[in-house]
């Protein structure tokens, strides 16, 4: 293996010490397996929701529709 530096802010650094703990993995595994995310040119993670599976799925509103139900209203 190759040493490497990685600056991180002071909210990625805890977000990535918390990760670790609740994953039981070190913060280098993490680390590591985002770098292969990355190479291989996996997408970003999508997380679903804890109720997935008891309605719909979740469909992003469309703004100009939720724009035009207001300004409608006039």
């Amino acid at each position: 293996m190759v040493k490497t530096s990685v600056y991180l802010s002071e909210d990625e650094a805890a977000a990535l010490r918390q990760a670790a703990l609740r994953s039981g993995r070190s913060q280098a595994d993490l680390i590591r397996e985002g770098v292969r995310n990355v190479v291989a040119g996996q997408p970003e993670r999508r997380f679903a929701s804890r109720a997935a599976g008891s309605g719909p799925a979740y469909e992003r509103p469309d703004p100009d529709e939720i724009h035009q139900r207001v300004v409608g209203r006039e």
